[in-house]
């Protein structure tokens, strides 16, 4: 058979029996199939000898851990895989022995994690997948890196509270979807999470999912603020985890859903001056403009036009996103032994008001007045890069990423960054720009110089 398709030339010669292919989906022929075959078992055969020479060379203790662990799983190579990574990570526990139940261990890692959490929430009844003391270690993960950067629209404070009273019935900002999701995205970066998969063979990770999926079912019914952002989250993590298809439903799901809530009038009809209708006001501003921030960095990675326009709710600035200094996760000030990072308040409000001049040039890149780089088109770049570096210069020393090394400052100016890369992006290299309108006697530079500088500014920021 020489995997001639849709007949091979044997089969053609004979014409006695029909032509079949017993090759994989996606295969070009036969010949490139029994390659593939012939590569993978080459593949498994090294992998097998090396989980062989791993056992030898093992402490008995280590072998034994091993040994159990490959009789509890289906695949023993991820097994050997999850065992170095283990390595690089934390060393095997000296409690890991066959007289060690995994109940005794799981409550030490509970024991651990609730005593070095800055917040505390319960785990019930919100989920089942884990105790109090993981639960509230991933919540105060979530909290300390996410708030500001990749989730800004729950409201920390209304999450907690509500959380903390156990009344899922009557909660308005915290759901069992909610809770399950934040835990799987953060169990993503958890070296907890990490070393409770390695050491027991139970994915916590992997259960928040489940558990969130499930109760994702139950709740796209329901049209409420803590819907939107636990199927939005979800989308997310599915993207992040490679299931773009999943994960572009639901996505879509949620944005409809915001869509059919009607923010804008929602917002007119609630009184700024009674306690419970203001939190619901700031509740969705923060919701409705952490989409839209994140939706912008969304289209700007694929180059696309941002799928909703600059939220009809106003940016709200809370008592916190004023203040002066900086705040721990709990909301206290930040000083000598709080749990890291430091919080900069204010930073969400000021992406909001960049991200305006962030959906601006978007819109402007997918119909620019005349061709790229021309009088007109130059005209309205150099006045969206003004109004940028004029927010930039009007932000106060505490958003200022080199005087108040914060995530949250940081993230801001990459935020801002990303901007003025957006409205350089479509420029021929060449192209002559003015990049201090403070300054107009100051020698313009290029496009292509410019973009150097503010990615060297990027990896620096990174690299910190």
């Amino acid at each position: 058979c020489d995997g001639v398709r849709p007949i091979c030339s044997a089969c053609i010669r004979r014409k006695d029996r029909n032509c079949e292919y017993p090759v994989k989906e996606g295969a070009v022929s036969r010949l490139s199939d029994l390659r593939q075959n012939f590569e993978e078992l080459e593949r498994e055969n090294h992998d097998f000898k090396d989980l062989f020479a791993y056992i030898r060379q093992k402490p008995e203790n280590e072998a034994f851990e091993l040994y159990r662990r490959l009789r509890m799983s289906e695949d023993p190579l991820k097994t050997l895989r999850q065992f170095r990574d283990a390595e690089t990570l934390l060393a095997l526990p000296t409690y890991a022995t066959p007289s060690c139940t995994a109940e005794k261990f799981m409550h030490e890692i509970e024991a651990d994690a609730l005593a070095k959490s800055p917040l505390r929430v319960p785990a019930r009844p919100w989920t089942s997948v884990a105790g109090d003391g993981l639960v509230s270690s991933l919540i105060s993960s979530f909290f300390k890196w996410d708030d500001c950067i990749m989730y800004p629209f729950v409201d920390r404070d209304l999450f907690l509270r509500d959380m903390r009273n156990s009344e899922p019935s009557s909660s308005q900002y915290c759901s069992s979807l909610l809770v399950n999701i934040i835990c799987a995205t953060r169990s993503l970066m958890s070296d907890r999470v990490k070393f409770v998969r390695m050491t027991t063979g139970h994915d916590p990770g992997a259960a928040f999912l489940m558990e969130a999926k499930k109760h994702v079912d139950e709740e796209l019914n329901k049209m409420c603020l803590t819907t939107v952002q636990g199927v939005y989250m979800l989308a997310v993590y599915c993207c992040c985890e490679g299931n773009s298809r999943a994960g572009s439903m639901y996505r879509f799901a949620a944005l409809q859903m915001l869509r059919k809530m009607k923010p804008g009038a929602l917002h007119a009809m609630l009184n700024a001056n009674i306690p419970k209708e203001a939190e619901l006001q700031r509740a969705f501003s923060k919701l409705c403009w952490g989409i839209f921030v994140f939706e912008l960095m969304l289209a700007e990675s694929s180059l696309s036009a941002p799928e909703m326009g600059p939220p009809p709710v106003p940016i709200i600035y809370d008592e916190e996103s004023l203040m002066n200094h900086n705040l721990d996760v709990t909301g206290r000030s930040f000083i000598t032994g709080s749990p890291e990072p430091p919080t900069a308040p204010g930073v969400f409000p000021a992406a909001c008001e960049a991200a305006r001049l962030y959906y601006d040039i978007q819109i402007y890149n997918q119909r620019p007045h005349g061709r790229v780089g021309c009088d007109p088109d130059m005209f309205q770049r150099h006045e969206i890069f003004k109004k940028l570096s004029n927010l930039e210069l009007a932000l106060p020393p505490r958003l200022d990423y080199r005087r108040n090394r914060a995530p949250g400052t940081m993230f801001l100016k990459l935020f801002l960054n990303m901007i003025a890369l957006s409205i350089l992006r479509p420029l021929p290299p060449s192209t002559p720009f003015q990049h201090d309108p403070s300054n107009p006697s100051r020698p313009c530079t290029t496009a292509k110089s410019l973009m150097i500088r503010l990615c060297a500014v990027d990896i620096e920021i990174v690299e910190s």
